[in-house]
Formats: C-alpha cells, structure tokens, sequence
C-alpha cells in the first residue's frame, strides 16, 4: 500500500491499514483479512484529496520454510 495524505499534515499510516484491509473485504478481493500474511505501507507524496494505491499479490506458500515460535524451542 501507498498511502497519499491529502496535506502535509502528520498522520499515523498504520491507524489505516484496518479500514483498508475492511474495505478489500466488504470489496469481496478476500473473505477474512486473516488471510493477508505479509503486508507493507508507504507513505506517498500528498496530493489533493489523498488517496491509497494498493497492490494484491499472492504469494507462494512458505508455511514448510517458516518455523513456529514453539518450534524454535
């Protein structure tokens, strides 16, 4: 995700990713955002009005190469 402020303002970008993630849902791009496994947002330059750019991909399943805490053990 990038996100474009609409001023110079400060803001928080990670107060958004929730209602973004609720949109892609309410969208039907996902059934649960318990399926998003990786995510990154930017900051972007402001432009009139803001706005958010976001980029979906899949990504190849890694869950044999990642180790759970209890494993680490």
């Amino acid at each position: 995700m990038v996100l474009f402020p609409r001023d110079k303002r400060k803001i928080d970008i990670d107060n958004r990713i929730k209602s973004v993630l609720d949109a892609l849902q309410d969208a039907g791009v996902f059934d649960d955002d318990f399926q998003v496994d990786e995510l990154s947002i930017v900051r972007g330059k402001p432009i009139k009005g803001g706005a958010i750019r976001v980029l979906i991909e899949e990504i190849p399943s890694i869950s044999s190469e990642v180790s759970s805490p209890q494993e680490d053990c």
